[in-house]
């Protein structure tokens, strides 16, 4: 519409050209997908160059994931601008909202082949390549954009453990747990390690001397205030020291801890 007139509850334009625009949740949602204009919308918002328009394009896919995921084209039409969205993101806000609208998808079964076998297994490699790089921005809204991350990786490593162990997942969330001292990054990073800890691979990754898992696994027990996070840290630490091909110096942490691996 023409600068200053209102278009969804919002003033779209004005002095300073700045828009603020307002989006109605399902009744934006029915409005494009009623009108068959996904495709167009979604690659309208994938080939800009304005980070505001960006972010507004990853909150819609939000709202639309929420409310019509199911649609049978929504994936395809909708992750390309995500994973454009995720590699050029400086702003963690459009981070977190694409994220979820991932984390979303995921949870419909028409769109999570796309996500894992289509073009939207594109947006999952971008997330788990630039978790590190996001968590090492620190900060309260960096922590969130992360969490948000890492609950979408949560779901695909319920579905394919394989998948995010393959593409460097593993040690990309051992990373984000070593480095990140915020207490719900390691509480969604932990949670995606228990998932990953019955994949041989990924266990050995957790392990491994260099990658300090075991370390911050025994700093979470010992200081950690959340008696949640504390537990789930536990719990991982025991299923490393009770399989079958576990270092000796895990069994060492655990007595370090006070806690008695599984079988004595």
């Amino acid at each position: 519409p023409p600068l200053g007139k209102r278009w969804g509850g919002g003033v779209v334009g004005g002095a300073a050209g700045e828009s603020r625009w307002e989006f109605k949740g399902r009744k934006w949602a029915g409005m494009i997908l009623s009108s068959m204009q996904l495709d167009r919308a979604a690659a309208g918002l994938r080939d800009t160059d304005d980070a505001g328009v960006r972010q507004l394009g990853a909150l819609l896919m939000t709202r639309l994931a929420r409310d019509d995921g199911t649609h049978p084209c929504f994936a395809s039409h909708c992750v390309p601008h995500l994973c454009r969205v995720l590699q050029t993101a400086k702003d963690p806000v459009a981070v977190s909202y694409s994220c979820e609208a991932l984390e979303l998808m995921m949870r419909q079964p028409p769109c999570r082949s796309v996500l894992l076998e289509g073009p939207g297994a594109d947006a999952l490699r971008v997330v788990i390549n630039l978790l590190p790089k996001w968590s090492s921005k620190g900060g309260e809204e960096w922590g969130a954009a992360v969490s948000a991350a890492l609950q979408a990786l949560h779901h695909v490593a319920s579905t394919n453990r394989e998948f995010v162990d393959r593409g460097g997942g593993t040690e990309a969330v051992v990373c984000v747990l070593r480095e990140s001292p915020d207490v719900d990054v390691a509480r969604w990073a932990i949670s995606v390690l228990r998932v990953m800890v019955g994949l041989a691979p990924a266990a050995k990754t957790m392990v491994s001397e260099s990658a300090g898992c075991l370390e911050r696994l025994a700093e979470v027990i010992l200081r950690c205030e959340d008696l949640h996070v504390q537990s789930n840290a536990g719990h991982l630490l025991e299923s490393l020291a009770s399989s079958s091909d576990c270092p000796e110096d895990v069994c060492m942490r655990f007595v370090s801890v006070g806690i008695r691996p599984a079988g004595g």
